[in-house]
């Protein structure tokens, strides 16, 4: 099982913007898998908003923090103790700066980069072996 989560604000100013890239990709891929509604399931005592599906044998959880991005670790924490997955098993997609816009990175490892969303994931783990989807959105 992979826990996928997209980082992002829950707030209305943020919704279609750059900044909240790895929230669009969660809705891109509910919205290719085709999963109904009824199945998208706002966990508040965790603080995400999360569904299952399965690809090619594969349990996928993708989640949307409920958090502002810069505290993203501790519903991270949360969902992985919930299902219990290892930060092995993460894949973290965020927007960044120092990419192209539509450019993509992924790597497992590392510092945040100074992404404060990706900084608050390695603190509340305290662990930095996750998969991290970098989504480029070149700077303003």
């Amino acid at each position: 099982m992979f826990v996928v989560i997209g980082l992002g604000n829950p707030t209305y100013e943020y919704e279609d913007t750059r900044h909240n890239f790895g929230y669009l990709l969660i809705d891109e891929l509910i919205s290719r898998y085709k999963v109904p509604k009824k199945d998208i399931i706002t966990d508040s005592q965790i603080g995400v908003v999360r569904t299952e599906v399965n690809l090619e044998n594969n349990r996928l959880i993708l989640a949307k923090p409920l958090t502002y991005m810069n505290n993203s670790g501790l519903a991270v924490k949360n969902l992985l103790k919930k299902f219990d997955v290892s930060p092995d098993n993460l894949i973290v997609a965020y927007d960044d700066l120092d990419l192209a816009l539509e450019q993509t990175r992924i790597k497992k490892g590392g510092s945040g980069g100074g992404h404060l969303g990706v900084d608050s994931i390695i603190e509340n783990l305290g662990a930095q072996d996750f998969f991290r989807l970098r989504l480029g959105i070149v700077r303003p």
